[in-house]
């Protein structure tokens, strides 16, 4: 799945930075997601964290965002981005498993 975002990662960007195109984020997943949003001022998690317009919304919250994504190209995209605050991207790959880990099958 990684190879799959990798390779697609400029058209999402483009459909997703593109105004009016993606609706169902706005009309449905942006408004669920808002209402299941903790206050501000934490460290907040933004687990494939994509092209960063969820890692910017949560910035401009305020809440320290932390954006992390399968994709190289992704974590680029949204580190481009101009930030108010300036949240932290990594790449799956750079973050280290710790003890005990086992990748699942298949």
């Amino acid at each position: 799945m990684r190879d799959d975002w990798e390779a697609e990662a400029q058209n999402w960007a483009r459909f997703a930075r593109t105004p009016g195109l993606d609706r169902a984020h706005r009309g449905i997943n942006l408004p669920a997601l808002r209402d299941l949003l903790p206050a501000p001022g934490r460290r907040t998690l933004d687990l494939g964290c994509g092209e960063g317009r969820l890692t910017a919304l949560l910035s401009s919250l305020g809440h320290r965002v932390v954006g992390i994504d399968a994709a190289p190209t992704m974590v680029r995209l949204a580190a481009g981005l101009r930030w108010r605050r300036i949240p932290l991207f990594l790449h799956v790959r750079a973050v280290k498993p710790g003890p005990g880990y086992r990748p699942a099958a298949g």
